[in-house]
């Protein structure tokens, strides 16, 4: 899947809205276009990127009302924050479907990105 990406700054948004990146992909059935929230926990992740994804719609639909909302992070989600985020269409990847997303993307990924990650690679002889 191909997407165009751009980082947004922290006062891209009025109110406390905030998304780190807007993101679209297009195919043969049209554009997508995605906000996303990034946030980097230890722990357990609360509502707040939910409530600022929120707020972004709720301030600039006409704006962003075809846009999908995307909470990524490294945490782990509570039932029922999964559940605050389906009633408000926004899509969760916790931590366990960030590590099986980069896993799975592996082959796609820039070796300076990998480095990044911490992820080495590692020869194999096959026989």
């Amino acid at each position: 899947d191909d997407f165009t990406a751009v980082i947004l700054g922290k006062r891209a948004f009025p109110g406390y809205g905030d998304a780190d990146i807007k993101a679209s992909k297009t195919d043969m059935l049209g554009v997508d276009e995605f906000l996303i929230q990034v946030k980097h926990h230890d722990g357990t992740t609360g509502l707040w990127g939910q409530q600022q994804l929120i707020e972004i719609k709720n301030l600039q639909p006409e704006e962003f009302s075809d846009c999908k909302l995307v909470l990524i992070t490294s945490g782990d989600v509570v039932d029922e924050h999964k559940d605050n985020a389906k009633d408000n269409d926004i899509t969760i990847f916790d931590g366990k479907d960030l590590i099986e997303w980069i896993f799975g993307s592996m082959d796609k990924l820039h070796p300076d990105t990998k480095r990044r990650l911490g992820i080495s690679e590692i020869p194999r002889i096959i026989g």
